[in-house]
Formats: structure tokens, C-alpha cells, sequence
């Protein structure tokens, strides 16, 4: 019989948020300080809109975007030239609601909006809370 080989620690999932909060939350800020300024702002601004519905989250940048994390990756916000992004994660969530979806584009797991068009505050507290009680519950 063959003596046990010693296994290395196990090593934090990083689907569960980036272990460094600060440096993560560091690399998020890095990201967003290369966006031209009415980019930034609208991100900043979706950021603290989503923080301040769950404040337990952590962000990170996950996929190259920054992500908020609640056991898992909860919402991703990217922008471009001409539009505001969140992506849920969960294609299924998006379509479950879609009869409250109004105001935004959406397709699979992606809401858009016109950059410097706020998402509504309704639309936006429903998907991110419904996406922080999946995570919790382990969809």
C-alpha cells in the first residue's frame, strides 16, 4: 500500500467574490478610471445603486468586467458609447419577468439602456434583489 500523498490547501472559490476586497475593489476602480468621463459616471452611478441594494456584496472584476458577488456572481455592469449594460447571470430570470422589464432592452441574460438613461428604479431593484435571493438559496 502506497503512502497518502499530502493535498495542498484547498484554495477560496473565486466565484465567491475576490478574497482580496480591497485590491479587487481597487481593480474596479482601475477599470473604470480608463472610461471616457459620461461612461464613468454612468457606471459609478449603476454601482451605487446596486451596492446600496445589497451592501453585503463585494466587487471584483470577473469575465473582465466589474461584477458584484453574493455567494457567487450576482450582476455584471459594462458600457459602451452608446448604451448602459447589467447582466444577471441567469437568462431564465430575465424572461420569468419580463412583463416588468419595461423601459430597457433586454435579450438572454443582458438588460440595456441608453447611456445617460438611468435604469428604472423598479426594474433595477427587482433583478438585483431576485438574483441576490438565488444566490443565496444556491440556484
Amino acid at each position: 500500500m502506497s503512502a497518502a500523498v499530502p493535498l495542498p490547501a484547498p484554495t477560496p472559490d473565486p466565484t465567491e467574490g475576490p478574497e482580496d476586497a480591497a485590491a479587487a475593489l481597487a481593480a474596479v476602480e482601475a477599470w473604470c478610471d480608463r472610461l471616457p468621463d459620461d461612461q464613468r459616471l454612468a457606471v459609478q452611478r449603476l454601482r451605487a445603486r446596486i451596492a446600496a441594494l445589497v451592501p453585503q456584496a463585494r466587487e471584483g472584476i470577473h469575465y473582465r468586467v466589474p461584477t458584484f458577488f453574493l455567494h457567487g456572481p450576482l450582476v455584471a455592469v459594462t458600457v459602451n458609447r452608446t448604451e448602459l449594460t447589467l447582466i444577471t447571470m441567469r437568462p431564465g430570470l430575465l424572461d420569468a419577468m419580463r412583463g416588468g422589464l419595461s423601459g430597457v432592452s433586454w435579450s438572454g441574460s443582458t438588460l440595456r439602456t441608453p447611456l445617460g438613461t438611468p435604469f428604472p428604479d423598479d426594474v433595477l431593484g427587482a433583478i438585483v434583489l431576485a438574483r441576490a435571493e438565488q444566490n443565496t438559496r444556491g440556484d
